[in-house]
């Protein structure tokens, strides 16, 4: 059987079905983190994760060579029955018939995930699509998700909560996953409690553009600068893009010392939970070299904004645009 869409692998994940291969194609990051983080609870117990689980980068297997992933999906589970082994960016990777030939037989006592935007043509029948839901299937997806915690949603309040928290599926996963909690023993969800715990606007706005930098997403960060500026929060995006950084320049230290990929968020208090697995593929994009100079200029911009050398970003956000835009250089995160 040929599986196509995420709806299908939730109906086999449900009945504990987990394949040996998949192709997790398609723009909806959030809900492959979802999908994945449903394996893993099926394959890996807990604490076992750096015995179990290995999770890497399609450039960096390139570089150190195919027979790197081989070797490591033909490695004996340990004191287990499967292994889980990720790759994310992995759409180099895939036009490789070394790929195609492991598809064809994959080791039993493994579950090999690639993470691509488009599927070889070759590996088609191994595909899974993730796209954002219509706004139909998006409303049964908010419906499910509150049902599963043993509650209902009004339809005014649905309303305001895909208003205030946006269309991005993680950040309507986190506010709902909030809402519950903040609902307690309360059976109904109604306006006022949507208004009283989602997230303000602003703070969307900074997950957005500290995702957008660190990603190089020109476009989209300059367009979460113009929003925050809008509403009086340009004078957090330095701050919180400085934070940023510094949480991955301690990802990076705690990796080099041997640390498991998957305690590493944890250990440095990194929050959001569902923004671990984004973060963690942020990491993989800097050097420590790159990572000094770019916390180095971000520091260097907020002291000539507070010592009146630069206009205030509240007044004028001229300065964060400029850092931002070079922020997100194409060709390097390297800064003069």
């Amino acid at each position: 059987m040929i599986m196509a869409t995420y709806k299908e692998l939730l109906n086999e994940l449900n009945k504990g079905v987990v394949r040996q291969f998949y192709i997790f194609a398609g723009d909806e990051e959030f809900l492959k983190e979802e999908a994945l983080t449903r394996i893993k609870k099926l394959l890996i117990k807990p604490g076992w994760e750096s015995f179990n689980y290995y999770t890497n980068t399609g450039e960096e297997i390139l570089e150190s060579g195919i027979g790197t992933l081989l070797n490591i999906c033909n490695t004996v589970p340990f004191f287990s029955n499967k292994r889980l082994v990720v790759i994310r960016r992995a759409d180099k990777l895939c036009k490789m018939e070394d790929i195609v030939e492991y598809a064809g037989k994959p080791v039993l006592s493994t579950c090999l995930i690639l993470f691509v935007q488009k599927t070889e043509e070759t590996l088609k029948k191994f595909e899974i699509m993730f796209q954002h839901p219509l706004q139909r299937d998006l409303r049964a997806w908010i419906i499910n998700k509150i049902r599963d915690a043993g509650k209902r949603i009004t339809e005014k309040a649905m309303d305001i909560l895909k208003e205030e928290a946006g269309y991005d599926m993680g950040i309507l996963s986190m506010e709902i996953e909030k809402l519950i909690l903040f609902t307690g023993s309360k059976h109904l969800i109604e306006e006022n409690d949507v208004r009283s715990s989602v997230s303000h606007r602003g703070m969307l706005n900074i997950w957005k553009l500290v995702d957008a930098v660190v990603e190089r997403k020109r476009n989209v960060a300059l367009e979460a600068v113009r929003e925050l500026f809008l509403e009086g929060e340009t004078g957090r995006i330095i701050p919180e893009i400085i934070k940023q950084f510094r949480f991955i320049s301690q990802a990076k230290e705690m990796s080099e010392l041997g640390y498991a990929q998957a305690q590493i968020p944890d250990a440095i208090g990194f929050k959001p939970d569902w923004k671990k697995g984004r973060f963690m593929e942020q990491c993989r994009r800097f050097t420590p070299q790159e990572i000094e100079k770019n916390l180095h200029h971000l520091i260097n911009t907020e002291l000539e904004i507070k010592t009146g050398r630069m206009p205030s970003p509240d007044k004028n956000p001229i300065a964060v645009e400029i850092l931002v835009g070079r922020l997100c250089g194409e060709k390097s995160m390297h800064l003069p």
